[in-house]
């Protein structure tokens, strides 16, 4: 599951104490932010939004340090209810400009959905501010300028607002957008306009970490995963992790027979303490950097693994690895009986305890062994 979004909307009005928005969320996990830039009057200090009538969460602000008229907001909703509902931004005095825009999430956190706001300001183009974020996350931003020239925003980002209030006089430009998150996300906006206020803030990803629990029997993690990092108690029978994984960082002490890792992933990193009978990883592996401990009789590694690092300890009968492993660097202390290691292998690198490599010798044919007794 990835974060994405769903649905934009915006508005602005030159006067007033409050501005409404249609905006519609749909899909599950859903996050809805809203961007406010506005130029306040001197007797506006409370600013609010709600959604379907239902308060939103203030999370980020920024008022300019020289103009404090000039200020941005962002607000945030968790489960927002589905279809089209209104964005209502007010003010306890009247502004004299009010831009807002709304932005929905799928697949987005739903106990802490976003990281460290940034704001910043100044008096000269570009309007810029730095937000520590990390792949995965989407970074939005507000900003406002005070002047009626029209903003460029700046190259990576993709605006979901970009207007003007339409005032005589000295109109406000208003804008929001979005950038796929890094560590480090620069939001930048250019203007012949001069004073500038702008405020950031990252967007996280629904979570997928299971950490110190007890996965049981029947389990089942579905398609679509690009990462799942679990560090479990046990994992028990019949637990299947499924199609379209590209990573699993550890599976902690026991994968207790039955269970299954099935194809697409591209790497395994930890499988730690026991894999017991009939623990299956298939196809399309390419690396798999440790299984510590045991694999127990009617472990299988089957096709297509490229790399495997290290089996440590016991390889139990009839433990089988077999076609098309190109690299097996196996550190271990004892190769059981019947323990196979088949076709298509280039190399295999095995220290361990004397006997266990004399034992070896009858299994292993054709390929270099590389050992310390």
């Amino acid at each position: 599951m990835a974060l994405a979004i769903d649905a934009t909307s915006s508005g602005v009005v030159g006067s007033g104490t409050s501005i409404t928005v249609s905006h519609t969320c749909t899909g599950s996990n859903r996050l809805l932010f809203v961007c406010v830039a506005l130029v306040r009057a001197a007797d506006t200090d409370v600013i609010t939004a709600t959604y379907n009538s239902v308060s939103m969460t203030q999370v980020a602000d920024h008022d300019h340090s020289l103009a404090a008229v000039l200020s941005n907001r962002i607000f945030r909703l968790i489960a927002p209810a589905t279809g089209a509902n209104d964005i209502v931004v007010s003010t306890d005095g009247t502004a004299m400009a009010v831009h807002a825009a709304g932005i929905s999430f799928t697949d987005g956190h739903q106990t802490t959905p976003e990281g460290t706001a940034s704001g910043a300001d100044g008096v000269a183009s570009p309007a810029t501010v730095s937000v520590t974020s990390a792949t995965g996350e989407i970074v939005i931003d507000s900003v406002e300028w005070n002047g009626n020239s029209a903003l460029t925003v700046g190259a990576g980002q993709t605006a979901f607002q970009n207007e003007s209030d339409g005032a005589s006089g000295t109109p406000r430009q208003g804008g929001a957008s979005s950038e796929a998150g890094a560590a480090s996300v620069t939001m930048s906006w250019t203007s012949s306009n001069t004073v500038w206020g702008i405020v950031g803030i990252p967007v996280k990803p629904v979570s997928t970490v299971t950490t110190n629990v007890t996965l049981t029997a029947a389990v089942t993690v579905a398609a679509t995963f690009t990462r799942s990092f679990i560090r479990g108690v046990s994992l028990s029978a019949a637990i299947s992790v499924a199609t379209a994984l590209t990573r699993i960082m550890t599976f902690a002490r026991n994968l207790a027979a039955g269970v299954v890792v099935t194809p697409a992933l591209t790497r395994i990193a930890s499988f730690v303490r026991l894999l017991s009978a009939a623990v299956l990883v298939t196809p399309t592996l390419v690396l798999a950097a440790t299984f510590q401990r045991v694999l127990s009789a009617a472990v299988t590694v089957i096709a297509t693994l490229s790399v495997t690092t290290t089996f440590a300890r016991t390889l139990a009968a009839p433990a089988v690895v077999n076609a098309t492993v190109t690299v097996l660097r196996v550190i271990v202390v004892a190769l059981s009986a019947s323990v196979t290691v088949t076709a298509t292998l280039v190399t295999l690198f095995i220290a361990g305890a004397g006997r266990a490599l004399n034992r070896l010798v009858g299994l292993i044919r054709g390929i270099g062994i590389a050992g310390r007794p």
